[in-house]
């Protein structure tokens, strides 16, 4: 069984563990593309002549342009393979390419433990969902917003405080209209942008931990690169988030941040001054449903030791407990399974390079960012006294402990 394919988008889907699926592949012309590892290879002809499906996992081993067996790890979306197949396995056309950088959601076992920690009830979640959509709507200073997934996405981070729930809600537009150099012009085409996507990885991994947690990994790409705009790069982390609340469709126990401080040096550091640090915390803590479950910080050095030291006092003690330095790799394997990691922290999960194409997300993600500029609070409209910066973030700037679940 042979089929010879050209200038068609190919992609292999829906196929079953332990299938092998010759496919003869002459990819010809500019536009004739593989997708592969959410990234798009250019470099043509490129030849697969045999796909063997060995997980079910969205993980794959790269492409090089030799004829050769490729082994397949991916549920991946479009395209054409033999017509012999049974029909259950045959690929569409023309599938949008964003399926390929979905983030893997949970089984079903790991969902009905997600659900215990969450303290989700699926026989009550619909009712609190009408609960909240009913509150916002007869809030004269919120927009209208009827994202029931996004709602979602706040109710299961707020294990179902119906409550925590309002003022978390609150607090995502009320930052959109405080605090503009975070939640303006998010277009990542603006060569700021662009700028900050090349100096700095800041991949969520497609795979999830044992516990279900998401993993989110932070590093720059070089020691001897500039310090990249500081409230653009958390603007970036932001939008992330923000795709995060719509794609997470069934919830995740928590996050787990991986930060690596590598390539850290004092002028890196120099930037990240106090008051916008803050702000940054303050949003990500009190605006986003976040389940900080555990930092890991790899990489150590007496530098970032003297940075944790200065951070740590404007902590909770529990958030403290949940930071764990790692002077080798090894240890980290303990907390995040090497299967989902990149290739560069000895992981199983190809190079961060390629998981770090999940920010062309980001370009698709475009035209919804546009919208959300109108997503915020009018303060003129709000029942009481309106709330500004200095209500939000003090007067000088000063921390105080935040309060994180």
């Amino acid at each position: 069984m042979k089929t010879s394919v050209k200038n068609t988008l190919l992609i292999v889907t829906q196929i079953c563990v332990g299938d092998q699926i010759p496919v003869s592949f002459a990819a010809q012309g500019p536009n004739c593309r593989i997708f592969q590892e959410a990234r798009v290879i250019d470099e043509l002809p490129i030849l697969i002549k045999k796909a063997i499906i060995t997980s079910n996992c969205y993980d794959t081993e790269c492409m090089n342009r030799q004829r050769r067996e490729v082994p397949i790890k991916l549920r991946l979306s479009t395209g054409i393979i033999s017509q012999e197949l049974p029909a259950e396995k045959r690929v569409v056309r023309n599938t949008n390419i964003k399926k390929l950088m979905l983030l893997i959601q949970p089984t079903d076992e790991m969902s009905k433990q997600i659900r215990v920690e969450l303290n989700e009830n699926a026989a009550t979640r619909d009712k609190d969902l009408e609960m909240i959509k009913e509150w916002l709507a007869k809030q004269p200073h919120l927009p209208k917003f009827d994202d029931d997934q996004r709602i979602m996405t706040f109710l299961r981070g707020c294990k179902f405080s119906l409550e925590k729930c309002k003022r978390k809600l609150d607090m995502y537009f009320t930052m959109r209209a405080i605090v503009p150099e975070f939640f303006s012009n998010r277009d990542i085409t603006r060569p700021v942008l662009q700028e900050v996507a090349k100096l700095v990885h800041l991949p969520p991994l497609r795979g999830l931990t044992h516990k279900g947690c998401r993993v989110i990994i932070m590093r720059g790409v070089d020691k001897d690169i500039p310090t990249p705009n500081i409230p653009e790069a958390m603007k970036t982390v932001f939008m992330i988030g923000d795709i995060r609340l719509k794609e997470e469709e069934h919830g995740v126990a928590g996050d787990v941040y991986i930060l690596d401080a590598a390539v850290a040096t004092p002028i890196h550091f120099a930037k990240f001054t106090p008051p916008i640090v803050k702000k940054f915390l303050v949003c990500a803590m009190e605006a986003y449903p976040v389940k900080l479950k555990e930092v890991h910080v790899i990489n150590i050095s007496p530098l970032v030791d003297t940075i944790l030291n200065f951070v740590k006092p404007f902590l909770k003690e529990k958030i403290r407990n949940r930071i764990f330095m790692h002077s080798d790799i090894k240890t980290l394997y303990d907390y995040v399974p090497r299967e989902i990691l990149p290739t560069e922290y000895g992981g199983d999960a190809g190079p961060i390079q390629n998981i770090h194409m999940w920010m062309k997300k980001l370009e698709e993600y475009g035209p919804w960012f546009a919208e959300q500029e109108a997503m915020k609070t009018n303060e003129a409209l709000r029942p009481g006294k309106p709330k500004t910066q200095d209500d939000l973030f003090g007067l000088d700037g000063s921390f105080r402990q935040l309060s994180i679940d």
